[in-house]
């Protein structure tokens, strides 16, 4: 049956969006129709495209936290924002595919932290932000990395980055200081600086997954829109 992944994002969207993408966030957040015509995009291809932002847990366990999307009252013209915190069973990559898709409406400055997933029965945590490769230049690449974090063995914490979302080539592999990356959506390969593909380790007493939870904890502890 596969195990459940826990997926927290909470995100700030263009106030501009194109009328489809909000329609489909309604619909994805429980407060609208589904859409007759889906977008032409492999998440909408996924098994339980459907749920990830109300999560789909058994009938008698606790219910998920419904998913917020919304602008703020006083600010019609302002952004949109969107909170999730949602349980289901990841079984096509639906968050990165979701992630993917979200991109381009995604109002976010680098490094900004986006969210995280955790699929039980293992202590892998995925950590997920946004990136540019040019920061703060206009027309810059965007894209989404993913950084895993883990405890091996040895009570050493380690973590690797990766492209999870990226929609256009960033650089040609012309030259042997540079480290292939290919998008886990399956997308056209995205090209970085080995310094953009990095494993770190730090030295630490084993603490099982509270470790792991507390890096989580203090990623998302960013200053973020007051609900």
């Amino acid at each position: 049956m596969g195990n459940y992944t826990d997926f927290v994002l909470n995100v700030k969207l263009k106030s501009d969006m194109p009328a489809p993408a909000i329609d489909m966030l309604l619909f994805l957040s429980d407060q609208g129709p589904e859409p007759k015509t889906l977008p032409d995009h492999m998440f909408f291809s996924s098994k339980l495209w459907r749920v990830i932002l109300i999560g789909s847990l058994p009938i008698g366990s606790m219910p998920d936290t419904p998913p917020l999307f919304k602008k703020d009252d006083d600010d019609e013209d302002g952004p949109y924002w969107l909170s999730v915190r949602s349980e289901f069973r990841n079984y096509d990559r639906e968050i990165v595919r979701f992630l993917d898709w979200l991109l381009p409406h995604l109002d976010a400055m680098d490094g900004d932290f986006l969210g995280y997933e955790k699929t039980e029965g293992n202590d892998e945590l995925s950590l997920y932000y946004f990136k540019e490769t040019i920061p703060f230049e206009p027309g810059a690449a965007r894209y989404i990395e993913e950084v895993k974090i883990y405890e091996d063995s040895d009570g050493l914490v380690k973590q690797r980055a990766f492209v999870a979302a990226a929609p256009i080539l960033l650089q040609p592999p012309d030259s042997r200081d540079r480290t292939t990356v290919h998008s886990s959506t399956q997308e056209p390969a995205v090209y970085l600086h080995p310094a953009d593909k990095y494993s770190r380790l730090t030295h630490r007493p084993s603490q099982g997954q509270k470790g792991l939870d507390e890096r989580a904890l203090m990623a998302s502890q960013r200053p973020s829109h007051p609900w």
